[in-house]
């Protein structure tokens, strides 16, 4: 008994605490890139920010990028399954929190209502390091970010001065009870003009082990992932970069669903992600930029669902792929000393493949059915954004504007065409105030906003409670935030406090409805969705950490999270 407490004290003290050798300074004022779209301190930002570095993902040894952002600040992670893994960040999940990698979207036109699975499509062993925006950061990024902002970073190959030289690793991963066998490898070469680095990984995971060595089954899958990036130094003032990424998962199974939901088979199988980008930066010194960015990106997210009740000879397959092709551009100018601003424009356009059919066990007939989306449907994203900030003496004033322009198609022979254009403002404004050279106050308020997207639009699908028809005519989810902090940073020390209160309108949600005239599909009970909810959010964080020694750092977080549906009260 005395052994357990001890090592259950034990394990307490140094779930807060964290053993890093830093490399070269004690001094450690992070940089970050999500909260701003520029390059910035997190003393130079009054945002809310989760930082995962390369070395703290290395200490923690994770399986998937969900359990490595698990403990960060603010984030709360629901996993039914080793392959999931859906943040909450400030009560929000699913289509209401934008994930991104490199700073180009995840989400797309099927994003769904509710956790999600998308966030592992990422291969850990290729994260440089990961930044949760927390809070509404519809002005920077538009639709979904009105929980708050996911951008998983990838390895960024070095240049090296001297003569160009070739380098590489193994890494391999096993854990007991056949719970994991993992083989990553990585290969880079490293010059004065061009840098290239390349990494390989599979990963066979098997059945979970909970407590009390009770095996959930099933839970086991397997991965495979390839990752690329090459960097080409024009010039002085130019540089191209080009990434390819792909990870894909099979026989994914879904634990909750077969041993709650009288499913004998329900799985995923397979699960992809590829995504090919082509960026160019420049430092441009003109009227209208200093610094320029155009990225030009190609996503291509496959699916595909298979379910048999229990005691059933009907096989349902189901198939989904959402090709999206995406442009950004980013223009950051000083204006003055005090003044500095970034502007751009984001495209993304999604075009869905869906299709469904039942087969019988023995495969005697096959019987084509509408997909879970009208197949043919479409989604086109626009919006231009403008953001700023000045700074007078003590204070620095931030704030921004984004228009937002969307074109929803769907093309369906079952329930009617529909052809929606929802337009969408986003706008924020913050105040930081020094009190001195290590103390600041921070205020800001922002509004934010999710479109409806062809998920919300053409769902026609069983879900948990009941099968879901299309819901036509739908507009804008909004959001209102209003944020009160302070922060602290010194060289080894970083403090920040902040209270938030978030008023949500026009949610979307799932409301009874009828198929035909009736409430019930084959006794399943029938739901669409409309904007019927309001709600509140509203909560305290505090993230603290600090370096006691050169090789030693302590690491503390609290957050408090309430949630009001008013609508339903």
């Amino acid at each position: 008994m005395f052994l357990k407490k001890f090592l259950l004290i034990c394990s307490l003290m140094f779930s807060a605490m964290n053993l890093a050798a830093q490399e070269d300074s004690v001094s450690l004022i992070p940089v970050v890139v999500t909260a701003t779209r520029t390059r910035s301190t997190i003393e130079q930002t009054g945002a809310a920010v989760s930082l995962l570095t390369k070395k703290q993902l290395t200490q923690q040894n994770s399986r998937s990028v969900p359990e490595a952002i698990t403990n960060l600040a603010g984030v709360w992670m629901q996993k039914t399954g080793h392959a999931g893994g859906s943040p909450f960040i400030r009560g929000l999940t699913g289509n209401q929190v934008l994930l991104m990698t490199d700073g180009i979207r995840l989400n797309n036109a099927t994003y769904r209502y509710g956790p999600n699975q998308y966030l592992s499509t990422i291969d850990p062993f290729t994260i440089y390091k990961a930044e949760i925006v927390r809070g509404v950061a519809g002005t920077l990024y538009g639709s979904d970010a009105i929980g708050g902002v996911v951008n998983i970073i990838t390895n960024e190959p070095r240049f090296v001065s001297g003569k160009g030289e070739v380098h590489g690793n193994v890494s391999a991963k096993w854990i007991s009870r056949d719970m994991e066998k993992t083989i990553s490898s990585t290969l880079a070469y490293n010059s004065r003009n061009i840098t290239v680095e390349a990494t390989g990984t599979f990963s066979d995971f098997g059945d979970i082990y909970a407590a009390n060595s009770k095996k959930q089954t099933p839970t086991s899958y397997d991965q495979g992932a390839f990752f690329g990036k090459i960097k080409y130094r024009i010039d002085d003032k130019h540089m191209l970069t080009a990434s390819f990424q792909q990870l894909s998962q099979q026989d994914v199974d879904l634990y909750d669903q077969v041993t709650q939901r009288g499913f004998a088979v329900n799985k995923i199988d397979p699960q992809k992600r590829q995504l090919t980008y082509l960026r160019w930066e420049a430092s441009m010194g003109t009227f209208l930029s200093d610094q320029m960015r155009i990225t030009a990106s190609r996503q291509v997210s496959t699916e595909r669902r298979v379910r048999q009740r229990t005691n059933s000879t009907i096989i349902n397959y189901e198939y989904d792929q959402v090709l999206t092709n995406g442009l950004q551009a980013e223009l950051e100018k000083k204006l003055s000393s005090r003044w500095k601003m970034i502007n751009g424009m984001d495209l993304y356009a999604d075009d869905v493949e869906s299709s469904a059919f039942d087969l019988t066990t023995g495969g005697s007939s096959v019987k084509p059915k509408r997909g879970l989306y009208a197949d043919g449907s479409s989604m086109l994203a626009i919006s231009l954004f403008s953001h700023h900030q000045l700074k007078f003496g003590q204070f620095e004033i931030t704030g921004g504007l984004r228009a937002n322009k969307y074109s929803v198609n769907i093309p369906d022979t079952l329930f009617g065409e529909v052809a929606l254009k929802p337009f969408a403002l986003a706008a924020d404004a913050g105040l930081m105030y020094a009190i001195n050279e290590k103390w600041k106050l921070v205020a800001g308020m922002s509004t934010g906003f999710r479109t409806p997207n062809v998920n919300d639009l053409s769902s026609f699908g069983k879900f948990d409670f009941g099968t879901e028809v299309p819901s036509p005519d739908l507009k804008p989810e909004k959001s209102f935030n209003k944020e009160l902090g302070i922060k602290r940073v010194t060289e080894k020390t970083y403090l920040h406090f902040s209270a938030y209160h978030n008023n949500l309108t026009d949610l979307i949600e799932r409301v009874r409805s009828t198929y035909e005239g009736d409430s019930l599909i084959n006794g399943d009970k029938v739901y669409t969705k409309a904007n019927t909810g309001n709600a509140v959010i509203y909560g305290l964080e505090a993230e603290f950490y600090t370096w006691v020694s050169h090789s030693f750092r302590v690491i503390s977080h609290l957050t408090y999270t309430y949630g009001q549906n008013k609508t339903a009260n």
